[in-house]
C-alpha cells in the first residue's frame, strides 16, 4: 500500500533580504575604500649624485652659494637679499647668457635653494645649474 503524503511546501529562501545585505556590503567597502588616500613618502638625500659630471668652472662662471644657516654667498662673498639682486641684475645684463651655479649645502632649505634659483631667472638669467657632490667619494 502506498502511503500518499501532503505535498510538502516549496521551501524557498528569501532573496530579496538577502541581496539587500550584500548590497549594503557592498557599498560600504566601496566608501571605505575609496575614502583613504595614499600618501608617499619619498627618503631622499640631497645632494649626492651617482651620475654627476666632473665639470671645470668656466670663465666668468658666476657662482651663488647657500649654507645650512640660510646665508647666501656671491662668487664666495656673504650678501644680503638686496645686494644679491643687484648682482644678478648686474650679471645679467653684461651677458644675458651668463653660466651660474647654485651650490648648496645639504642641510640648506629647500625654500632657500628655490628662491635663489627664482631670483636669477627673475633677473633674466637661465643657464642655471646645481652642483651635487660625488656620490661614490660620499659613500667612502
Amino acid at each position: 500500500m502506498k502511503i500518499r503524503r501532503p505535498a510538502d511546501d516549496n521551501v524557498e529562501l528569501q532573496m530579496a533580504s538577502m541581496m539587500d545585505c550584500i548590497f549594503i556590503l557592498l557599498i560600504f567597502f566601496v566608501v571605505t575604500t575609496t575614502m583613504k588616500k595614499v600618501q608617499k613618502v619619498l627618503p631622499i638625500e640631497l645632494p649626492e649624485s651617482a651620475a654627476s659630471l666632473t665639470k671645470l668652472d668656466g670663465p666668468g662662471q658666476v657662482v651663488l652659494s647657500l649654507d645650512a644657516a640660510g646665508r647666501r654667498h656671491f662668487n664666495g662673498e656673504p650678501v644680503t637679499t638686496s645686494a644679491l639682486l643687484e648682482r644678478l641684475q648686474a650679471a645679467a645684463l653684461a651677458n644675458p647668457d651668463q653660466p651660474l651655479r647654485v651650490d648648496a649645502d645639504r642641510n640648506a632649505r629647500y625654500s632657500d635653494i628655490v628662491e635663489l634659483i627664482e631670483a636669477a631667472q627673475f633677473q633674466g638669467l637661465r643657464n642655471i645649474e646645481l652642483k651635487t657632490g660625488d656620490f661614490s667619494a660620499a659613500t667612502r
